[in-house]
């Protein structure tokens, strides 16, 4: 594969969705743990959860992306990645009432 600019900056641009997203995520902490009554180490335990999910995802989509191409994967990857992003402005949060 011929490394051009457009490949180098795809690939750094997908390197930095995982950092960005929780760079995004840690100073909301406490506001979500405020607005969810909750404990906040109960808040970090998903960050924790995040993180086990992103390793297990790596694990098992390695072998599909070799078996079905790089290209199909993380194109279905980013498909997922950006439509359930796009719901994250758009929260629905009662509090029960």
């Amino acid at each position: 594969m011929k490394l051009t600019l457009s490949t180098i900056l795809i690939l750094g641009i997908l390197s930095g969705l995982t950092p960005l997203a929780i760079d995004a995520y840690l100073p909301a902490i406490p506001t979500i743990a405020k607005n969810f009554e909750t404990d906040i180490g109960l808040i970090q335990l998903t960050l924790s959860l995040y993180l086990i999910i992103f390793a297990a995802f790596q694990i098992i989509f390695g072998p599909i992306s070799d078996a079905y191409g790089r290209k199909k994967v993380v194109s279905a990857g980013l498909i997922l990645f950006f439509s359930v992003v796009s719901f994250a402005p758009f929260p629905k949060i009662t509090n029960g009432c």
